[in-house]
C-alpha cells in the first residue's frame, strides 16, 4: 500500500503514524537534497572554491591576500576578484603574471563567473569541467603548464566570446563542442601537442581571430577557417590543402604522403626507383604545367592591365597631382627639397614617389590623401596638405621631427614628409582595409558588415590611442583634434588605427577643429582643440558603432544626424529597439554590453566639457566589455620622446562648414 494514499483508506492507527513517520522522512531528505543544492552554489560556496584553489596555487599567501571572510563581504578586498554586490557572487577572477602553480580545477565552482584570466602563470594539471561555466565570456587560459585534453563540456558555455589556451601543454583532439560555441570572437590554440582532426563542421560566424599553429593536428583545413591565413595553421605537418598547400590532395582526412621505396601502388610522390611513372603520377605532371602556364599568363595579363589601363594612357602619376616647379632630379634645390624619413621606414626617393602611379582615396579636413604604388610594387599613403599656417620651413621641420618620434600600437605612424614653398606632404603606410567610416556607412553587394566583436575591438584600439596621446606622453594637454571614423582606419583583422594626429599644429586656424557633426558644443565659442573635445567626438564614434548611423552633416552628399541628441531623446526602454543598429539585432546575448556602452558614450557627449570623463577613465570601461589578451599594452608599448609636443595646445578657429 502506498503510503502517501493512507488518508484515502481505512488504516489500522499504528500503520497510519507509520506511514506519517515515512512520509515526514522522505520530505525531510528531499529539503536536505535541496538545501544542499543551494548550499553548493552560493556565496559561500565561491568562497570555498577560491580557497581551495589558494591552497594549492599559492599556499605561502605570498601573492594572494585571500584570508578572513567571505571573498565578497564589504570588510574584504581579495586580490584578482570582483564581485556582482547584489548577489554576492564572483563575477571576474584576473590573476595575470603572478607566478602561481598548482591545479586550477576547484574554480571550476565557480557558478557565476563572467571573467577568469589566469594567463602568463605556471598553473599545470588538467583544464576542468566547465559545467558550471555557463555564464563565462571570457577565459584566458594561456602561458601556463596545462595539460590533458579539452574537455567537452566546453559546449555548456554557450555564452563564450573569447577563449585562450595557447602555450600550454594540451594534447588530445579539438573537441566537438568547440562547434557549439555560436558567439566566439577569439580562439587560440597555437603551440600546445594537440592532434587529430579540425572538427569539419566548425562555422562559426563571429569568429574573428584563430590559431592553431605548431600543434600536431593531420587531414584537411575546414573551409571555413581558410581565410585566417597559412600562418594559424604552420606547425602541423600533416595538415593538408588552403591556405597551407594550395597544390595539395587531401586524400579522405588525411594528406596524400610521400610512399617509401618499398611502395608500388599509385600516389602523390615517388615510387619505387626502378618502376615507371603512374598514371596518377602523369596526370599530375601534366595538370601541374598547365597550372604553371596559366599563372604565369594571369600574372602577365594583370601586369600589362594595371600598367596599361583600357583607354591605352599610362596610369597617373603622382607629379601630376602636384605643383612643385622647385623639383628637378639635378638641381640644388632637390638636395634641400628632399624626403625625410623616420627611423625603421622603407625609404626611397623624392623621384619615385612621383614617378608613382596615383589614386586619389579622399578629401578631409587637412588636405587629400592619395594611394601611391612605387616601380618596386610599394605601396604608401601620402596626404598633401592643404593650407598650412605660414610658419617656416624650421618650424614645420621641428614639428614634423616631434609627430614622427611618436609611436603607438594603435596610432598610425608618420614615415616621412617633404616640405617645399608650394608643396607639404606627408606619408604614411598604406591601409588597404579603409577607414572605420567606409566600413560602417559604404553600401554595395561586397561590403560586409561588422559583427559586435569587433566593433568593441575598434572602440578599443582607438580608445587606447587617445589615452596614449592625452596621458602617456609626457605632461597632459596634448590634443589631436579631429576625431572621426573615417581618422580611424583598419589595419589586419580590423586593429584601429588613429590617423591625423598632429596635423592640427600645422594647418591654418580656420581649418584646425573638428570636423561638423563630431564636434564639441564649446567649439561653437572657444573654438578650442582640447582634450575634452577629443572626448566629445570620441563619444560621437562610439554612437556610430552602436547606431550604424552617420553624424551630419559629415559630408553634403550624405545625410547624417546630431547623434548625441537623437539617443538622448529615445526613453531607454526603446534603446534596443530604436538605437541600436540593425545589423547587430542577429547576435545573441549582447544586449547589456551594447547598453554599457552606450551609457560610456552619453558620458563622453555631455554637453559640459568639465562632466566628461578622461580616456583614462573610459578605456577600462571598454575594456571590461572587450578583453583582447593579444592586444598589446599601451602601458608597455608605446613610446613617447616628444615633450615638446606637451605643452597647452590652443587653436582658434573659425567657424566653418566641414567637409
Amino acid at each position: 500500500m502506498n503510503c502517501m494514499d493512507f488518508r484515502n483508506f481505512a488504516i489500522a492507527p499504528w500503520d497510519q503514524k507509520r506511514c506519517r513517520a515515512m512520509w515526514l522522512v522522505g520530505v525531510a531528505l528531499c529539503l536536505l537534497l535541496v538545501a544542499d543544492d543551494v548550499a553548493a552554489d552560493s556565496p559561500s560556496s565561491d568562497t570555498a572554491a577560491l580557497q581551495a584553489f589558494q591552497a594549492s596555487a599559492d599556499p605561502s599567501l605570498r601573492s594572494l591576500n585571500w584570508t578572513g571572510g567571505e571573498a565578497c563581504s564589504n570588510a574584504t578586498k581579495w586580490i584578482g576578484v570582483s564581485c556582482d554586490k547584489p548577489s554576492g557572487r564572483v563575477r571576474e577572477l584576473v590573476l595575470e603574471g603572478m607566478n602561481l602553480t598548482g591545479s586550477i580545477t576547484a574554480l571550476s565552482n565557480l557558478a557565476q563567473l563572467r571573467l577568469l584570466s589566469l594567463k602568463d602563470n605556471a598553473f599545470n594539471g588538467s583544464v576542468p569541467e566547465m559545467k558550471q561555466w555557463r555564464y563565462l565570456r571570457h577565459l584566458y587560459l594561456h602561458n601556463n603548464e596545462l595539460s590533458g585534453a579539452l574537455p567537452e563540456s566546453l559546449a555548456a558555455m554557450t555564452r563564450l566570446l573569447r577563449f585562450t589556451a595557447n602555450n600550454n601543454r594540451l594534447t588530445g583532439p579539438m573537441p566537438l563542442a568547440v562547434t557549439k560555441l555560436t558567439h566566439l570572437a577569439t580562439l587560440r590554440l597555437e603551440n600546445n601537442e594537440l592532434s587529430g582532426l579540425i572538427p569539419a563542421t566548425i562555422q562559426l560566424l563571429n569568429l574573428s581571430d584563430f590559431n592553431v599553429s605548431h600543434n600536431q593536428l593531420v587531414g584537411s583545413i575546414p573551409l571555413s577557417l581558410e581565410k585566417f591565413g597559412a600562418s594559424a595553421f604552420a606547425g602541423n605537418p600533416l595538415l593538408c590543402g588552403r591556405p597551407l598547400f594550395p597544390g595539395m590532395v587531401c586524400d579522405g582526412d588525411m594528406p596524400k604522403t610521400v610512399p617509401s621505396t618499398e611502395s608500388t601502388g599509385p600516389g602523390v610522390g615517388f615510387a619505387n626507383k626502378k618502376s615507371k611513372l603512374s598514371t596518377g603520377a602523369i596526370v599530375a605532371i601534366v595538370l601541374g604545367d598547365a597550372a604553371l602556364f596559366l599563372l604565369i599568363s594571369i600574372l602577365s595579363v594583370t601586369y600589362y592591365w594595371r600598367r596599361y589601363p583600357r583607354n591605352g594612357k599610362q596610369p597617373k602619376k603622382f607629379e601630376d597631382t602636384l605643383v612643385m616647379t622647385q623639383y628637378a632630379p639635378t638641381s640644388k634645390a632637390s638636395e634641400s627639397s628632399k624626403l625625410v624619413f623616420f627611423e625603421h621606414s622603407v625609404q626611397f626617393e623624392l623621384g619615385d614617389l612621383l614617378r608613382a602611379s596615383a589614386e586619389m582615396l579622399g578629401k578631409g579636413s587637412f588636405g587629400t590623401a592619395y594611394k601611391a604604388v612605387l616601380e618596386t610594387g610599394a605601396v604608401v599613403a601620402v596626404k598633401r596638405m592643404k593650407e598650412v599656417n605660414g610658419s617656416s620651413k624650421k618650424d614645420f621641420e621641428q614639428k614634423m621631427e616631434m609627430i614622427g618620434k611618436l609611436w603607438h600600437p594603435n596610432v598610425l605612424p608618420l614615415r616621412a614628409y617633404y616640405f617645399a614653398k608650394e608643396e607639404k606632404l606627408l606619408v604614411y603606410d598604406y591601409e588597404a582595409n579603409g577607414s572605420l567610416h567606409s566600413r560602417l556607412h559604404g553600401r554595395g553587394p561586397g561590403r560586409l558588415a561588422l559583427d559586435w566583436a569587433t566593433r568593441l575591438k575598434i572602440a578599443l584600439g582607438a580608445a587606447k590611442a587617445l589615452r596614449y596621446l592625452h596621458h602617456e606622453c609626457g605632461k597632459p594637454k596634448l590634443a589631436h583634434g579631429n576625431i572621426k571614423a573615417s581618422n580611424i582606419l583598419l589595419g589586419e583583422n580590423h586593429h584601429a588605427l588613429l590617423a591625423d594626429f598632429g596635423l592640427a599644429l600645422i594647418m591654418n586656424p580656420s581649418v584646425a577643429a573638428a570636423t561638423s557633426g563630431y564636434r564639441a558644443p564649446e567649439h561653437a565659442d572657444s573654438k578650442r582643440i582640447s582634450q575634452a573635445a577629443d572626448v566629445y567626438s570620441f563619444g560621437v564614434v562610439m554612437l556610430e558603432l552602436l547606431t550604424g548611423k552617420a553624424p551630419a552633416p559629415f559630408h553634403p552628399a550624405e545625410k547624417g544626424i546630431d547623434l548625441p541628441k537623437w539617443v538622448q531623446s529615445v526613453v531607454r526602454e526603446e534603446w534596443t529597439a530604436e538605437v541600436f543598429d540593425i545589423e547587430l539585432m542577429r547576435y545573441k546575448n549582447i544586449e547589456e554590453d551594447m547598453v554599457s556602452l552606450l551609457q560610456t558614450a552619453l558620458l563622453c557627449t555631455e554637453p559640459i566639457a568639465e562632466r566628461r570623463p578622461k580616456m583614462s577613465v573610459v578605456v577600462p570601461l571598454i575594456e571590461k566589455l572587450a578583453r583582447d589578451p593579444s592586444a598589446p599594452d599601451s602601458h608597455t608599448s608605446s613610446v613617447c620622446q616628444s615633450p615638446s609636443l606637451s605643452g597647452d595646445l590652443t587653436v582658434t578657429a573659425a567657424p566653418h562648414s566641414d567637409s
